[in-house]
């Protein structure tokens, strides 16, 4: 008989360090990403963040995690639970536990769920629900510096992962032949703002990216911009290998760290403000927010990072930087289209229109 239990944004962490689960072969969360839930600021304590299945030996045999947010509709607020880290014992598959979590999970929050990023066996379920309802994808462009099929093909086919040295061999050969440095200076040329990281930001910053937002249901403010930067869901290794080892999902790499930075114009006003994700080398921009006069200092900013940090990719899903760089192109190998497709509950769908921003960083997005 499966036992299913729900874990609040309150418990989380003593939930993880209970002995009856910190010791299990199988982790529903990790520590870090716990710690991060507990401090989110749009979540209240009673708020459920985890949907945990335990077989009859009290092992665990399935979980969902849940990101508690807001939607902010006229001169109402609801609350909304961004559902990820769907996961089910290979041996529990075909009993139904992944349907009891999903659907516990959808009536939780009041079928206000929101999903993305998901595998292709997920969204074919998730399509299915009757609870769940697909919106307009998020479109944008991934950007290859250097080649990286060993991390591309593996991730879709057994036979790959059998050919990882011969991938890996192939990306170091082709990387070395092929350099886009040669369109360096071309796209280095021009002058630049002033542009800093800073660890964290308050009114004034906020004040400059809340038109932004007039469109957006999320409308995050300088509270959750702050605590995203500062509470990662990624870090950076060495990490705990037995705590890696225990939690499907990804809770370290390599090369991974997530920053803010806001630029300013010669008269010292902001221009723009964006966040970017370092994920073994791939790179993000969960948020950009910028005047078109700073785009192009912002882009140039972008590229002397790419270069300075090694970056082999970037995906963005941003009009007005894909409109910039079609012009002024980055030096690379291959640029091509992308789309994140997402899925509402039916009692959030409703909300959504043609003219609804989704930012690239919302939801979980920008933790990962």
């Amino acid at each position: 008989m499966i036992n299913i239990r729900e874990i609040s944004v309150g418990e989380l962490e003593s939930f993880m360090n209970d002995p009856a689960i910190y010791n299990l072969d199988v982790w529903p969360i990790s520590l870090h990403r716990a710690k991060s839930h507990a401090l989110n600021p749009r979540a209240d304590s009673e708020d459920v963040a985890l949907i945990v299945a335990f077989d009859e030996m009290e092992n665990i045999c399935g979980y969902i995690g849940i990101l508690p947010d807001i939607a902010f509709v006229n001169d109402q607020n609801f609350k909304v639970g961004w559902l990820s880290c769907w996961w089910v014992d290979p041996k529990m598959r075909g009993t139904g536990t992944g349907k009891k979590l999903l659907n516990r999970a959808i009536d939780l929050y009041d079928k206000r769920v929101m999903l993305t990023e998901f595998t292709t066996e997920a969204g074919n379920i998730y399509k299915k629900h009757p609870s769940l309802e697909m919106l307009l994808p998020l479109r944008g462009k991934k950007i290859f510096f250097k080649s990286i099929s060993r991390k591309i093909l593996p991730r879709k086919k057994q036979f790959w992962k059998w050919m990882f040295p011969f991938l890996f061999i192939g990306d170091a050969l082709h990387n070395l032949i092929r350099q886009p440095s040669s369109k360096l200076k071309r796209f280095n040329q021009g002058k630049n703002n002033h542009v800093e990281e800073i660890k964290s930001i308050g009114a004034e910053i906020e004040s400059f990216i809340t038109p932004f937002l007039q469109k957006n249901l999320f409308k995050r403010d300088y509270h959750s911009f702050n605590w995203i930067v500062n509470n990662p869901w990624i870090l950076k290794e060495p990490f705990d290998q037995e705590q890696k080892n225990k939690y499907a999902f990804t809770s370290s790499k390599k090369h991974a760290w997530l920053k803010q930075y806001v630029s300013k114009n010669s008269d010292g006003e902001i221009d723009a403000y964006f966040i970017l994700l370092n994920n073994d080398r791939q790179l993000k921009i969960p948020y950009l927010f910028s005047t078109g006069r700073s785009i192009g200092s912002v882009s140039r900013f972008i590229w002397n990072l790419i270069e300075v940090e090694k970056i082999e990719s970037l995906t963005f899903y941003h009009n007005y930087l894909s409109d910039y760089l079609n012009v002024n192109k980055f030096p690379s190998l291959h640029t091509r289209d992308t789309q994140r497709n997402y899925i509402s509950g039916l009692n959030l769908a409703a909300f959504f229109s043609e003219e609804t921003v989704i930012f690239d960083g919302d939801g979980d997005c920008a933790f990962t």
